[in-house]
């Protein structure tokens, strides 16, 4: 396999000239490097885009606008290559405000093909093209410059081999017929409410929330909507703010006084001098919200005994036909999927679209059992 060079593309004319060379292509592999350590937005350092035969690294750190590259993948015509590319689209969504008009993820196409559920770009590479890639630079500080060599090398490798596993996969699914099952979940992929923040879904990363029910559920989710605004207005990681632990504790004792933050061994005194009353504040609200404001089933107790017995069924139905299929059975039902369908809620991606004729008939089946 031949190694085609890449070029560094640091300039709006440099940029316009690699897009003219770019255009009239049906797909191009996109990969991105970014640094999110101090940050709540990612700081987006480069953008690496490829066709059958060129090759460039954007500097996003030189370059006044990416936005001429938005508007080329903007094109119904032409078709983005990524592999797990959430996270790359997400920052893209941060930056432009949109998505690709069409998607390919190499990996959700391996996962179809029974690679696994969480396969690797370096070994599908592998498998697929017999190239050993250089893992040497993952850990680069890629806001750094002048970045070496070797770095960019090991850039310009996400996408050089991303354009031949994008012809081979499509050509697998296509001939077993689910290339149909590919599109779905890409077009999935490329919903801006994928990308969109809602502070009042920030509990449901709160380690510990599962563990919440009623007014210590409540008032976590008030706690958690508050962090999440104060970390985007400041641009600082969750964390950075307040770490979960603490939110646990002012959650679970409802502390509704600053004597009462004082008393939790979780809440740094420096964090109650700062934000105290605010916090107090908020948790007043959330003790006085009326209960429909409460959590959905999203994050609830623990499973009761039947509950649980449910659950097991379940999980060997969806294990049977997951083998059946050659197909991760996580990633046709993921245990929450079938955790909220054991508590009445039929309505989840594993009962929608080409995963209700695949699995979704056959779990609802086994729940009218009980």
């Amino acid at each position: 396999m031949t190694t085609r060079p890449w070029e560094i593309i640091s300039s709006p004319e440099e940029l316009e000239l690699a897009l003219n060379r770019l255009e009239g292509s049906h797909f191009l592999a996109l990969d991105t490097e970014f640094i999110r350590e101090r940050t709540y937005q990612s700081r987006l350092c480069l953008v690496q885009i490829a066709d059958a035969e060129n090759i460039f690294l954007l500097d996003a750190l030189a370059l006044p606008s990416l936005e001429p590259l938005a508007r080329l993948l903007a094109n119904p015509e032409v078709t983005t290559v990524v592999h797990s590319g959430r996270q790359d689209l997400e920052i893209l969504y941060q930056i432009w405000g949109e998505l690709p008009a069409r998607l390919f993820d190499s990996q959700v196409a391996a996962v179809l093909l029974g690679h696994g559920e969480q396969i690797g770009y370096s070994a599908l590479v592998k498998e697929y093209c017999d190239v050993e890639l250089d893992k040497s630079a993952t850990r680069t500080d890629w806001s750094k410059r002048p970045l070496s060599t070797r770095q960019l090398d090991y850039a310009a490798d996400d996408v050089r081999y991303l354009t031949h596993l994008y012809m081979d996969l499509q050509k697998e699914l296509v001939e077993c017929q689910r290339i149909d099952w590919l599109e779905a979940d890409c077009r999935q992929l490329c919903e801006p409410a994928l990308y969109a923040v809602d502070p009042w879904q920030a509990h449901l990363r709160v380690k510990g929330a599962r563990n919440l029910n009623g007014d210590a559920r409540r008032v976590l989710r008030w706690v958690a909507a508050w962090r999440e605004e104060q970390a985007v207005k400041r641009n600082l990681p969750r964390q950075w703010i307040v770490k979960d632990a603490a939110l646990m504790q002012i959650a679970t004792r409802q502390a509704h006084t600053r004597i009462q933050l004082a008393q939790l061994d979780e809440v740094p005194e420096t964090f109650i001098n700062r934000f105290g009353a605010q916090i107090v504040e908020t948790v007043g609200k959330a003790r006085e919200a009326p209960p429909e404001s409460q959590d959905d089933l999203t994050v609830s107790g623990p499973l009761t005994g039947n509950e649980k017995d449910t659950l097991n069924r379940l999980k060997k139905a969806l294990t049977r036909q997951a083998e059946a299929m050659g197909i991760a059975p996580g990633f046709l039902a993921p245990r929450r999927e079938l955790e909220q369908l054991v508590r009445g809620d039929h309505d989840v991606p594993a009962t929608r679209g080409w995963r209700r004729e695949v699995v979704g008939s056959l779990l609802l089946a086994e729940l009218e059992k009980n």
